[in-house]
């Protein structure tokens, strides 16, 4: 089973920076079935023929290391700045997230 593929010729179809995540537990036998409901609503990148992309991810943070400890320790109203850096396309993205 496999993800049909988009480039970044067609990414502005979908939202990347925009999206919010969930998290679901199943079991390895279940894998198949909730692929299979998920194939019709997703796709993987392809670029150059390859659909494994590298990057570098820049986290930055206080020094005494506030953003780190508001997320170890589950506090709520926390914020994430990263950036991130496609090494293939050398494209590179300032991320601020609020949770």
């Amino acid at each position: 089973m496999t993800l049909e593929p988009i480039g970044l010729e067609g990414i502005e179809r979908v939202s990347l920076q925009k999206r919010f995540d969930l998290k679901f537990i199943f079991s390895n036998e279940n894998f198949g079935t909730v692929f299979s409901l998920l194939k019709n609503d997703f796709f993987v990148l392809e670029v150059e023929n390859k659909r494994i992309q590298k990057y570098l991810n820049y986290y930055f943070d206080t020094d005494f290391y506030q953003f780190y400890l508001s997320h170890h320790n589950g506090k709520l109203n926390r914020t994430k700045l990263r950036k991130r850096c496609y090494v293939e396309s050398e494209l590179a993205f300032l991320e601020h997230k609020f949770k």
